[in-house]
């Protein structure tokens, strides 16, 4: 399971302030990466099995950029005087890692 501690330090977040959003965020990144990779697999006791560590690492870097991103949800381009800013929904390295773990589907 990705880590709070993981994106607080990515963030350079130090306090329990912003904790119960960022858990909201990770819990809605997993589902996300689940949906688009296929990966519902459950154990015995019925609950659903961890996700690989490079699809924890994708959910991590998911929720860094929903994080930074809110507040201008649904922007694709942000200017501000002579400085612009172009935002990507997903990073182009957390892309390869979620297509290299997508599940055929029939």
């Amino acid at each position: 399971m990705a880590e709070l501690s993981r994106v607080k330090l990515t963030l350079g977040l130090e306090d329990d302030t912003h904790d119960a959003v960022l858990s909201l965020l990770l819990e809605r990144c997993e589902t996300w990466v689940r949906g688009v990779c296929g990966i519902f697999d459950m154990g015995e006791d019925r609950t659903l099995l961890p996700l690989a560590a490079p699809l924890d690492d994708a959910v991590e870097a998911l929720c860094v950029v929903r994080y930074n991103k809110l507040g201008s949800e649904g922007l694709s381009t942000e200017a501000v005087g002579p400085l612009s800013m172009n935002y990507s929904d997903i990073p182009a390295d957390t892309a390869r890692i979620l297509d290299r773990w997508k599940r055929l589907r029939f």
